[in-house]
């Protein structure tokens, strides 16, 4: 199956996107994402305070890449992976913390004073976007970008934002009231 490339321009623009406004979000106010990390780390059994650091360290340096591979020409295959592999693990993370009960827990994919539990919608959300994200490693039909395609990409990549952002604050007000995070 091969892919053409205003598709898969656009399939990376909106990937960019997404883990460029996560990484945002983790470097806006490291200190609440370390604390969002510490609670799903305790999840898994890990309460070890000198471990967040570095480990919230490999996840901007994880997003960071992504990022950067998908705006590499040549990192099509690196970007659906490293994507891809970085969302299910999100998905994986959200998944152990609600069968463990840890509901409350915020997933750390708002900004500002919002805040959303994880939930198996959010886990679902995530592991869509995997899919989408592996779709970048199809092989394109390289050929010109005309102006059309250009603009058609931008349109394309805000009408995905605006999706996910709808999508995402659905999810937020479809949430059962809970008290606070444990």
């Amino acid at each position: 199956m091969f892919v053409d490339s205003a598709i898969s321009t656009t399939l990376r623009a909106a990937t960019a996107l997404l883990f460029a406004a996560g990484l945002t979000h983790k470097l806006w106010n490291l200190s609440a994402f370390r604390l969002v990390l510490g609670q799903y780390m305790r999840g898994f059994g890990v309460v070890e305070p000198r471990l967040l650091g570095p480990l919230a360290l490999a996840i901007i340096a994880i997003e960071m890449t992504v990022v950067a591979a998908c705006v590499w020409p040549g990192g099509g295959v690196a970007a659906a992976v490293l994507a891809s592999g970085t969302l299910v693990l999100y998905a994986f993370a959200m998944g152990v913390n609600i069968v463990r009960g840890n509901t409350l827990l915020d997933c750390g994919c708002t900004w500002g004073d919002t805040r959303q539990h994880v939930s198996g919608a959010l886990v679902a959300r995530n592991l869509l976007l995997s899919l989408l994200a592996a779709a970048i490693a199809l092989p394109t039909i390289e050929r010109e970008l005309l102006p059309i395609d250009i603009a058609s990409i931008v349109l394309a990549t805000l009408a995905a934002t605006l999706l996910y952002t709808a999508a995402n604050s659905l999810l937020v007000l479809a949430e059962p009231a809970r008290g606070n995070v444990r």
